[in-house]
């Protein structure tokens, strides 16, 4: 009866059937308890969390923490090694990009080992994730075609989009995307294939602002706004379904609704405890927000901390990104910072750099000025102050550590001189 449950579980297994395989998979569990079946036990727990997932429901970190409980028991390998796969998936979700990549190359080692089916397809998931928070998805730039038996199919021309777009070439990526657009998503199938599919489509799609093929991915998604994408038997997690529809809709123009998409899937990110997808979310939230009448101030704010976490996290490109909108809007993301002498040698610390500076006049300028924020400081009295020699030092021992917009650009180029890194800090 359970191996008939299983089955009909995965016959079933559509974009909205995520609560009747819940049902299955508990009487699957209560099937392998009557019977003492750990390992069909283990299967069941591990639905039941895929599932509850997909629903966007926190409890599905109670349902994995039994399955890896189970599998820790256990004396099968295989149990063993999706443990491993699961627990890099709860590393990533939770921001813990280094435990993440120790895991991956666990779980893969002893994949391969055991012989279990699918190693490579989940290394190469969970890699692609990884890389994406790190912002280092334009490495796999000209090594996509190895890894696909046909350039020409739809998941290689998007996955080598993608890679394209993270690297910077938009023109290209277009081109490579241009042969897929007359198709739309009606191909794609109606398994539990299709919310992963369009999750990656938008992914592709809103980048380049191809507006029309945004409608019809929004449209597709749009009836599963409450779910989350999940790939795989909880291999990865590819973020709400409200996330990619409020992306989705700031490509059509249409603010309000991208806001509020956002705002539900800040909320469920919050929720489930997705810790990446959540600044995701919120960075694309005030990059709406920019845009809305009274708004500004506070979105710019929110890109700053946005930054601030993101750079703590180690996720390098989403850091970036938040920065450089809040510049193209006109304000600098406000920001800690550090301007401090000591002895011969300046500390400055800025959006997570830290540098190292030998003392110069323009340093001690910068000092002055950083210590007397919103107010004019006469070019004479900058003048007096390296003419006196420690007043710098004591008018900047006197301030809090000052909140400056200057960007993290700091340290002088390798080679250089004090003397060019004083004329670049008097610049």
């Amino acid at each position: 009866m359970a191996a008939c449950l299983l089955a009909q579980h995965h016959a079933v297994w559509a974009p909205d059937t995520a609560p009747e395989r819940l049902r299955i998979a508990a009487e699957v569990a209560e099937l392998a308890e009557h019977a003492a079946d750990d390992e069909i036990l283990l299967e069941a727990r591990l639905l039941a969390a895929n599932d509850r997932l997909e629903l966007a429901d926190p409890a599905f970190r109670t349902e994995l923490d039994e399955f890896l409980r189970l599998a820790a028991t256990s004396r099968q390998p295989r149990f063993r090694y999706a443990a491993l796969v699961r627990r890099a998936m709860l590393a990533l979700l939770a921001g813990r990009l280094e435990e993440t990549g120790q895991l991956i190359g666990q779980a893969e080692m002893l994949g391969e080992e055991c012989g279990e089916p699918g190693v490579r397809d989940v290394r190469y998931d969970q890699g692609w994730e990884l890389l994406t928070a790190q912002g280092r998805l334009g490495e796999l730039a000209g090594t996509l075609p190895e890894m696909f038996p046909d350039p020409e199919s739809v998941q290689a021309r998007g996955s080598r989009a993608q890679v394209l777009i993270a690297a910077g070439a938009m023109d290209e990526a277009a081109e490579v995307v241009a042969p897929l657009l007359d198709r739309g998503p009606a191909v794609m199938p109606a398994n539990h294939q299709r919310l992963i599919g369009l999750a990656y489509a938008a992914e592709t799609i809103a980048p380049l602002g191809i507006v029309p093929a945004a409608e019809q991915i929004y449209l597709a998604l749009e009836p599963f706004a409450s779910q989350a994408v999940v790939s795989g038997v909880a291999v990865t997690f590819k973020g709400a379904v409200a996330h990619h529809l409020g992306v989705l809709a700031a490509v059509t123009g249409r603010t309000g609704a991208a806001a509020s998409h956002l705002e539900r899937a800040v909320a469920t990110h919050d929720r489930l405890g997705a810790v990446t997808w959540s600044l995701r979310s919120q960075y694309e939230l005030a990059r709406v927000r920019l845009d809305q009448p009274g708004r500004r101030e506070a979105a710019t704010s929110a890109l700053a901390e946005v930054a601030r976490k993101a750079r703590a996290l180690g996720l390098a490109q989403l850091a970036r990104d938040a920065e450089a909108a809040g510049f193209a809007a006109g304000q600098v993301p406000v920001a800690e910072g550090t301007f401090a002498r000591d002895g011969a040698m300046w500390t400055l610390a800025y959006g997570g750099v830290t540098v190292r500076m030998r003392d110069a006049k323009g340093l001690s300028d910068l000092a002055v000025l950083l210590a007397a924020p919103g107010r004019q400081v006469p070019a004479a009295d900058l003048i007096a102050a390296a003419g006196a020699g420690g007043l710098a030092r004591l008018m900047l021992g006197q301030a809090r550590p000052p909140r400056t917009g200057t960007p993290p650009a700091l340290q002088p180029p390798e080679g250089s001189s004090a003397r060019s890194a004083e004329n670049a800090s008097a610049t």
